[in-house]
């Protein structure tokens, strides 16, 4: 098959949708298929060639003002066009609802081929970037404020700023379903993800498709607990949904039971220096470390260095980094919101607590590093939930669908 996908995020940049991504089109070119792939160019850092039924075709772009990483496409409609005319493609695959996507809605009615869309990413949480409280860089200039203050207390958002983001989310809801629905199958990595699009009012077809792991990269082996010096980990994208001040909070209640231990957390984003300021006003530069960004490659053979995982996301639509800490043999610690709700089985492979409960994620933190026959087993169980996303067969089902979609 020749298959054409549109992302508007994609490698050197580090994020769950490029990582799978690019796991995908190159475990689709190892079988033989041809791949074309749309997404924005980062310059000196672009790395386009990986298999030789690759092909991937650089678009120009801009970055938005509160969020440098995320880039917005120029229009490029003749650029697509031209590619795809010479590529003949036999369906093509959306993995992000912005600019490129609406060119990809476009161009399937013109070359009168299916359309397939993964939906990845809870858009409505782009709302915190998109209003001109971010796009001016307000927040930074009150974070100033705060930090001269010497405050602990986050600063009072407005109700005009409240109704703002409101209406941000509402319209970018609209501009996403609007999208999605032109497709003739929308695939999701997780069940939970599949029945909230129902609960909005999709009646596209659905298929569940796990964004998976290459198992062979991972250890998935159990681990003992270290009792000495516990390490713990946050990893991802560092943005403001991702609420990594109840992950602090959680661990400084931790801390006073397990004085030695330390918290590693590995990754960059636009709440970055709000998570550094707060790291410094609290005193605890010696035992929260802010490690910034680390090739994939480095992240994965770092994991097995740590002996839990911490979230408080409360927007993972399946969360790459959870599965992978898992296949390192980490129990993980998460909220019940979306996706994590599936991934971490409560008692399982893990613990989860309600959103922004930090003492409560610190409890149950507490309880596994208290306990080491408990610790083994959580972590024979997040190994054996891991190999439940082995990559191949994600993409054994991936090849069906869309030879079910060509064949209608």
């Amino acid at each position: 098959m020749r298959i054409a996908f549109f992302s508007d995020t994609y490698l050197p940049k580090i994020d769950g949708v490029s990582i799978s991504t690019y796991q995908f089109i190159n475990k689709l070119a190892e079988r033989g298929h041809e791949i074309l792939l749309f997404c924005p160019g980062y310059k000196e850092d672009d790395l386009n060639q990986y298999h030789s039924n690759i092909k991937i075709v650089r678009l120009r772009n801009f970055f938005l003002p509160s969020y440098p990483d995320v880039k917005l496409i120029y229009p490029q409609g003749k650029k697509i066009k031209k590619h795809l005319l010479l590529f003949q493609p036999d369906i093509l695959h959306i993995q992000t609802p912005g600019f490129v996507a609406q060119y990809a809605v476009r161009m399937a009615r013109k070359f009168s081929v299916p359309l397939a869309g993964t939906f990845h990413t809870l858009m409505t949480e782009m709302a915190e970037y998109l209003s001109f409280y971010r796009l001016l860089l307000l927040d930074r200039f009150f974070q100033k404020i705060k930090r001269k203050k010497k405050s602990k207390k986050p600063m009072p958002a407005s109700k005009k700023l409240k109704k703002e983001k409101k209406l941000t989310k509402k319209f970018i809801a609209n501009l996403t379903n609007r999208i999605y629905k032109k497709c003739n199958l929308i695939i999701t990595p997780t069940k939970m993800i599949e029945q909230n699009l129902k609960d909005t009012g999709f009646k596209n077809s659905t298929l569940v498709i796990s964004n998976g792991l290459n198992l062979q990269n991972f250890s998935l082996t159990p681990r003992e607990l270290n009792t000495q010096s516990p390490r713990l980990l946050h990893a991802g994208r560092i943005g403001f949904e991702k609420n990594v001040p109840t992950v602090i909070q959680a661990f400084v209640e931790i801390l006073e039971r397990f004085p030695e231990a330390r918290l590693d957390i590995v990754g960059h984003g636009p709440a970055y220096g709000q998570i550094e300021a707060m790291v410094k006003q609290w005193g605890l530069e010696e035992k929260i470390f802010l490690v910034g960004f680390l090739p994939h490659e480095e992240l994965v053979n770092r994991y097995p260095e740590y002996d839990i995982f911490l979230t408080a996301s409360t927007m993972e639509t399946q969360g790459m980094v959870v599965m992978e800490s898992m296949a390192s043999g980490l129990p993980c610690l998460g909220v019940r919101a979306f996706a994590l709700s599936e991934m971490i089985n409560h008692g399982t492979n893990g613990y989860l607590a309600e959103p922004f409960a930090h003492s409560e994620i610190a409890e149950y933190a507490c309880q596994i590093l208290a306990d080491a026959k408990l610790y083994r087993q959580l972590s024979e169980n997040a190994v054996h939930s891991a190999t439940e996303h082995d990559i191949n067969i994600s993409i054994d089902k991936l090849e069906s669908a869309y030879m079910k979609l060509i064949r209608e």
